[in-house]
């Protein structure tokens, strides 16, 4: 009997355990988060705590990329999908998306898996519209760089954006020495006198969308008056001659690829055995000349704008022994006008004017210049607002030198014309038909006088392979006669 009770106690307890143990494991698993649910109940869903975002790097390109961060479970199977412009992209089931994406709108979708937990998917923020690949060609700048004319950026092709479409937004800013020109936020700038003998710079901002965009610049220093402006002030390229018997007269021109009536503007010039109009020499506005006189001295005379002179005084000596002496406007590109000389041995001088009729200090700019039997010194005729120098061989070739700081250009040389040996004197007197690019006159043996129309404008246009003249005409005869043209 006694024995029979202490099997049923025993039998109680064994139960009673076994409930007790049910119960602790049940609430444990109620308390204990993320924990599997049992057999019959709904199973809790992966967890994505800090989200899922979208990570690039603009500017450097870098591929999107997918960043989840923690799950719970830790083990959790991820699966990816990616969308552009709301729209799955077919196949971009990874972590880092490989697709042609510019300009458009990407978000990712990331859906999680585990053992006894609800399939669960989040979708990131949106970011966009994507960067696209945005193209722009060297930029420079057309028009005058006077007083009074006008400038505007230009190239040679439109932007290219990949992918195409869409309408850029242009933006445009002056300025005058680096420093916002306030108002002038238009395509065109009228050049004032507040920009003579600084640097004119046009920044070009080229937009898409925010991430599609590129701001492009180009600049030109407006001199204090352009080389070939014209001597009496109406703009128009003017030519001087000297009679034999030492009158300086002066054709200028009309602007109509002709000239107005002639002027005797000086008496006794048969002193100087160079002549030479370098633009404003001195700082004042109005066009001046240069000459050297047979002992080496160097006189300028200070023009007044209408056609008659101020005064004259001597900037130099010791001129004899260069071979030659060319005025190319602003070699330099620091707003004031300046001389190149050629001595015997072939060297090449640059004489920087300092803008008030003295000098700053010579530089050697190129040897073997001696190859060459004339410089000629039509000013921007490239197109590009850089002095040119036209180099005749003896054998006639026209060779193009363009300026660069203290020093020439570093492209190739080409040739602009050939026969140049049958013209005896030859010069540039700017722009004479007014079409924005400087001209050439050449004089043969018989006096006949040809003026060859620059095409500065194609050239800047499509590069130094285009025609470089648009042209010739015959402007006058009789011209033999005289014992210098400039």
């Amino acid at each position: 009997m006694k024995s029979g009770l202490s099997l049923r106690w025993h039998d109680r307890a064994i139960r009673f355990s076994a409930i007790f143990t049910s119960l602790v494991l049940t609430a444990l698993l109620l308390v204990l988060p993320g924990a599997p649910a049992q057999a019959g109940e709904a199973l809790p869903p992966v967890q994505f705590p800090n989200g899922v975002t979208i990570d690039t790097d603009y500017a450097l390109g870098t591929l999107p990329a997918a960043v989840v961060g923690a799950t719970v479970p830790s083990d959790a199977k991820l699966e990816y999908q990616w969308y552009m412009n709301g729209q799955a992209i077919q196949g971009a089931t990874g972590r880092i998306l490989r697709a042609t994406i510019g300009g458009s709108v990407l978000t990712v979708r990331v859906t999680g898996t585990a053992s006894g937990y609800t399939p669960t998917a989040v979708t990131s923020q949106p970011i966009g519209p994507m960067p696209r690949q945005l193209d722009v060609s060297y930029m420079s700048l057309r028009g005058e760089a006077v007083v009074g004319r006008q400038l505007h950026p230009w190239w040679p092709q439109a932007p290219i954006v990949t992918p195409s479409g869409g309408t850029p937004i242009y933006t445009y800013v002056w300025k005058r020495d680096d420093v916002a020109i306030p108002g002038a936020n238009n395509a065109i700038y009228t050049v004032t006198t507040a920009d003579r003998g600084h640097t004119l710079k046009v920044e070009l901002n080229i937009k898409y969308e925010p991430l599609t965009q590129k701001t492009v610049s180009a600049h030109v220093m407006v001199p204090l008056t352009p080389r070939g402006d014209g001597f009496n002030a109406d703009r128009t390229a003017d030519i001087f001659a000297r009679t034999p018997s030492g009158d300086l007269l002066l054709y200028p021109g009309n602007g109509k690829r002709g000239f107005l009536g002639t002027q005797t503007i000086g008496r006794g010039w048969d002193i100087f055995d160079v002549l030479l109009a370098p633009g404003d020499f001195d700082g004042d506005g109005p066009t001046d000349v240069i000459g050297r006189d047979r002992a080496g001295r160097l006189f300028l005379y200070r023009g007044n704008g209408a056609g008659g002179w101020k005064d004259s005084r001597q900037i130099g000596q010791g001129w004899q022994i260069f071979s030659e002496i060319v005025a190319p406007g602003d070699f330099n590109v620091d707003g004031t006008n300046d001389l190149l000389a050629k001595d015997t041995s072939g060297r090449l001088i640059l004489y920087p004017g300092d803008g008030a009729g003295g000098w700053y200090p010579p530089v050697t700019v190129g040897w073997g210049w001696n190859m060459y039997s004339k410089l000629i010194t039509p000013g921007w005729w490239s197109g590009d607002f850089r002095p040119n120098i036209l180099a005749q061989t003896p054998a006639g070739e026209l060779k193009v030198y363009s300026s660069f700081s203290e020093g020439f250009v570093n492209h190739p040389v080409i040739t602009a014309g050939t026969g140049w040996n049958t013209i005896l004197t030859a010069g540039g007197p700017g722009d004479f038909n007014s079409d924005g690019s400087p001209d050439v006159f050449g004089i043969n043996a018989a006096g006949d006088m040809t003026m060859y129309l620059g095409n500065g404008t194609d050239v800047a246009t499509c590069g130094f392979g285009c025609f470089l003249w648009k042209g010739y005409d015959n402007v006058g005869w009789g011209w033999g006669g005289f014992t210098a043209v400039f």
